[in-house]
């Protein structure tokens, strides 16, 4: 059993070296690869978690200590009527124009408050898509008569940001 472990790692040990020493490190295709992939992790920690990710569980921290599980169950709970519940949840997602993973932590902030599935899963998916909606209607940015970007590349919005605008296309 020992050695079959010991063949194993020996053969991911010569894979990985050979991977090395083959690579072609002067390569522009490969040097300008590891600078978009830095350049993107970089805009991501700067633009996306900074500004979209740390107040939304701000948020979802405000909405935890000053939202009453009182007011929650009222408008989200079993005993609401449903009507009132959704209505009340697809319009206070829909005000929101956040991104797909900025609207998590404040759905199960309501959703721990004592929400019900049905009106939190509404307000989950009536955020996102109310900020696609805004940002591809009413963005700064120039459009084509398609609705994408000027380079037709882009098809991606997140945060208030295109993906042409992320990455940078020859």
């Amino acid at each position: 059993m020992g050695t079959r472990k010991d063949i194993k790692f020996l053969i991911w040990t010569v894979v990985i070296f050979s991977a090395a020493f083959f690579m072609p490190v002067n390569s522009e295709t490969l040097l300008t690869a590891i600078h978009s992939i830095l350049d993107l992790a970089r805009w991501y920690a700067r633009e996306h978690i900074v500004l979209c990710l740390l107040p939304a569980f701000f948020i979802a921290g405000v909405i935890a200590v000053f939202v009453s599980q009182g007011a929650v169950l009222k408008y989200f709970g079993a005993n609401a009527k449903k009507w009132v519940s959704y209505t009340v949840a697809s319009v206070s997602g829909g005000i929101l124009a956040v991104c797909s993973c900025t609207i998590l932590p404040l759905f199960t902030s309501i959703y721990k408050r004592g929400a019900g599935l049905g009106p939190a899963i509404a307000f989950l998916y009536s955020g996102p898509n109310n900020q696609h909606t805004f940002n591809n209607s009413h963005s700064p940015y120039p459009r084509t008569g398609d609705g994408t970007c000027p380079s037709n590349r882009c098809r991606f919005v997140c945060c208030g940001y295109r993906s042409c605008d992320v990455v940078r296309f020859p």
